[in-house]
């Protein structure tokens, strides 16, 4: 066994428009370099606004002999879409044939803002479903303040009133 063995590491995100397809060509690619999935992990991310569906997100780890690394690497940046961070790293100098490397790779569906609308029709279904929501974002932040509008409506009403009892009757005179 020689000293100082030479591995591979690699680190990939990826954003898909379907994580759960994206997640099956990379099987198929690890399977096609004579690598395998070690782990998988699924998860999900709460999404900001309340309407939408929460984002997944799956976590592979793949095992893959050296000499096919550097093909696998390839075949995903060119069939898996959008990579938004690619890290390689090489430790050790001395190569050997089927030292085993390994690639993790976080896959997230795109967010529903990412995923913007082509058409005219769609940039204007766009725009109606922001209006609604701001007029809700008001009325939901008005709402709890609904004690505050009792009151001084109860106090605006006995104001009147008082204002009213005290005008002089002008048919007196």
């Amino acid at each position: 066994m020689p000293k100082d063995k030479m591995v591979k590491t690699g680190y990939l995100v990826v954003r898909a428009d379907n994580a759960e397809t994206v997640k099956e060509i990379i099987r198929e690619e690890a399977i096609k370099n004579n690598g395998y999935v070690k782990s998988e992990n699924q998860s999900y991310i709460e999404s900001a606004n309340p309407r939408d569906e929460n984002q997944k997100v799956y976590s592979l780890n793949i095992k893959v002999p050296i000499q096919h690394f550097d093909g696998l690497i390839e075949a995903l940046s060119t069939n898996i879409g959008e990579i938004e961070t690619r890290d390689i790293q090489v430790s050790g100098r001395n190569y050997t044939d089927n030292t085993i490397c390994s690639i993790d790779i976080n896959i997230t569906d795109k967010t529903e803002a990412e995923k913007e609308p082509k058409t005219f029709g769609g940039k204007s279904l766009a725009a109606i479903e922001s209006g609604w929501d701001v007029i809700t974002s008001i009325f939901l932040f008005l709402l709890p303040l609904w004690p505050v509008f009792l009151i001084g409506g109860i106090g605006y009403y006995f104001y009147k009133k008082k204002k009213n009892n005290n005008i002089p009757n002008q048919d007196s005179h």
